[in-house]
């Protein structure tokens, strides 16, 4: 069932309330070369974004803000660096938040430019934002773990800031530091 063929159920239009009409679709057809290109650009454009703040970041100190406050202001959350997959360290706790912070900003940037989100008023962005990060966390740590692990043949879990949790059989496994 195609969702854009079906907005209405209704045989006869006038019957269907004017809300069904000219909404933005949410699924894309995998066949659509023009989506698939469009977020590809994106992905491009925002995947080596690089901060040139006068300051950094104080990664050490935790600072507990409401995910809005977050989303809006993304400078508390992380630098912008270009996001590293390669797997070249072992995690410790400070690199799982340094990556998982600059997954948030990669995600919010992601999101912030496509334009079905940004048609969304910023109430409902940051509903769809929130409810959607961990999905979006762990699709794209499986598929850049794949390609670590294809690439640089390091098996485990890759976070963007070039580190990974080695997995029992990575000849590194016995480096990392048991929590």
């Amino acid at each position: 069932m195609n969702p854009r063929e079906t907005q209405c159920r209704h045989n006869d239009e006038s019957q269907c309330p004017k809300l069904c009409h000219n909404q933005p679709s949410t699924m894309a057809s995998a066949n659509d070369d023009h989506t698939l290109m469009y977020l590809n650009m994106i992905e491009n454009e925002i995947w080596d974004l690089n901060d040139n703040y006068m300051f950094a970041c104080n990664y050490g100190k935790q600072v507990d803000v409401s995910f809005e406050f977050a989303y809006n202001n993304l400078q508390w959350v992380s630098d912008r660096y270009p996001m590293n997959f390669n797997a070249e360290h072992i995690l410790t706790i400070e690199s799982i938040v340094h990556g998982w912070r600059r997954h948030f900003v990669y995600y919010v940037d992601w999101c912030t430019r496509l334009n079905e989100v940004r048609q969304l008023n910023m109430y409902n962005q940051i509903i769809l934002t929130k409810y959607r990060i961990s999905h979006h966390f762990w699709l794209s740590t499986a598929y850049n773990s794949i390609q670590a692990s294809m690439l640089h043949g390091h098996l485990g879990i890759c976070l963007a800031n070039n580190c990974y949790h080695p997995h029992a059989e990575d000849m590194r496994y016995y480096e990392r530091n048991p929590m």
